[in-house]
């Protein structure tokens, strides 16, 4: 996919938000090399929300498509994620960056309620940045420095990268 249609699909999700000039969420994809086609699929899972009982089994062939990590954080965000992801317009953060989610803020699991000590460690860096901050950030900046604090300074791969 060039450059021109993985545009086409992020702006189909995404909107356009500014007239001139460049959207930081769309740059951050492009940037990070992020498998759009991947992305789309992770969209349209976060999008559709819940599955529900009468769409179940169809729902179910659907999310053998989508990142295995965004299931579980779907299933489980309700209950653990920040405020900054409770509204749907940070679904496209949440598809892409599924890894630096579950490092940042792993979602809460009742099924398995220890944190593992990378959980832990990822917990209080996330606190570290957020307090370091002197005014209230602008979500999708602040989403933008975890994922660049994630690649380079922890120097971990995002885990969609197109191969």
């Amino acid at each position: 996919m060039d450059t021109k249609e993985k545009k086409k699909v992020i702006r189909k999700y995404l909107g356009r938000k500014f007239l001139f000039g460049s959207d930081a969420r769309e740059q951050a994809l492009l940037e990070d090399n992020i498998d759009i086609g991947r992305w789309a699929k992770n969209m349209e899972y976060l999008k559709a929300g819940q599955p529900s009982v009468i769409f179940f089994a169809i729902e179910e062939a659907a999310r053998d498509e989508v990142d295995p990590l965004v299931v579980r954080i779907s299933d489980l965000a309700p209950l653990s994620l920040p405020l900054m992801f409770s509204g749907k317009e940070h679904h496209w953060f949440i598809a892409a960056y599924p890894d630096v989610v579950n490092y940042f803020m792993p979602p809460y699991d009742p099924a398995h309620p220890e944190r593992t000590e990378e959980q832990k460690e990822g917990r209080a860096v996330y606190q570290k940045l957020l307090m370091s901050l002197t005014e209230q950030p602008d979500p999708t900046e602040f989403l933008i420095r975890l994922k660049r604090f994630y690649k380079d300074e922890l120097k971990k791969e995002f885990s969609l990268v197109a191969e």
